[in-house]
């Protein structure tokens, strides 16, 4: 399907798009889904570390941010239908998916969606600090169910937020309603075993990551039909943050070489 070029810059009006350098002809466009809680500005200093004809897109959830105001979605399949619908316009030019924790659940599903439907998937999907579908072993009790406190905890852990900001009750009541609901997303959406995706898949992970053992990430070789790669960082299950800069470059140099491929193919 085509889109005029007109509707793609009308798009990029939407509350859904968070955009930290536009591209007036970009070469590809990246959007890149944050973690359960989060919000597309985590996209906000990438630029500085990727070629300037690759347009960063970060993802702004309702009831997260700029959208707090918002009611948050709690079903995978509603987020889905939202997101096919925003970003259908935004396809007029070669895109690529990014996903951290819950956004890697939720690119994988979205791509998978896309593949179904027989419409343009992205040139490479990237997935970041989360495990394989069908090799977590399941909780006693879901975290989208924990009290406030005991969620507070669990954010705490991973290092979600600096402890200045998780001390301040204003804050809280915008941030644990969207965790929460992101995480009732997470939890309650199954992901088909049986169907990979046709996209190229690349997983990165965190060497100390308490959520995601590194020996977990070659199985989500299984997760796609096409070429497979695996990069790990220092740090914990927030190293994008901690090692941003080298994360981000090595999107660059997979963003140019999976370009390269799709330029040159017949």
């Amino acid at each position: 399907m085509e889109f005029s070029g007109q509707s793609a810059v009308a798009a990029k009006g939407s509350a859904w798009f968070y955009f930290p350098r536009p591209v007036q002809s970009p070469s590809v466009r990246l959007f890149c889904f944050p973690h359960a809680g989060g919000n597309g500005s985590f996209v906000r200093s990438w630029p500085q570390y990727l070629p300037e004809d690759v347009e960063v897109v970060g993802i702004q959830l309702p009831g997260h941010y700029s959208r707090s105001k918002e009611r948050p979605l709690r079903s995978m399949l509603l987020l889905l239908d939202f997101l096919e619908g925003e970003l259908r316009p935004m396809m007029d030019t070669p895109f690529a998916f990014f996903g951290h924790s819950m956004g890697a659940a939720v690119a994988l599903a979205l791509t998978r969606r896309l593949d179904q439907y027989g419409r343009a998937v992205p040139v490479h999907l990237v997935v970041s600090g989360r495990c394989a579908p069908g090799t977590v072993e399941p909780r006693d009790r879901k975290l989208h169910q924990l009290s406030d406190e005991e969620l507070l905890d669990e954010i705490k852990a991973l290092g979600a937020a600096a402890p200045s900001l998780l001390d301040k009750s204003h804050l809280l009541d915008y941030l644990l309603p969207a965790v929460r609901a992101d995480l009732e997303i997470i939890e309650t959406h199954e992901h088909p075993q049986d169907q990979p995706v046709s996209a190229p898949l690349t997983t990165f992970g965190g060497e100390d990551d308490p959520l995601v053992p590194t020996a977990k990430l070659p199985q989500w070789e299984q997760q796609t039909q096409g070429e497979f790669s695996l990069y790990t960082y220092a740090g914990g299950h927030f190293f994008i943050s901690t090692e941003e800069a080298k994360v981000v470059l090595k999107l660059g140099q997979i963003l140019e070489s999976t370009q390269l491929r799709t330029d040159q193919s017949p």
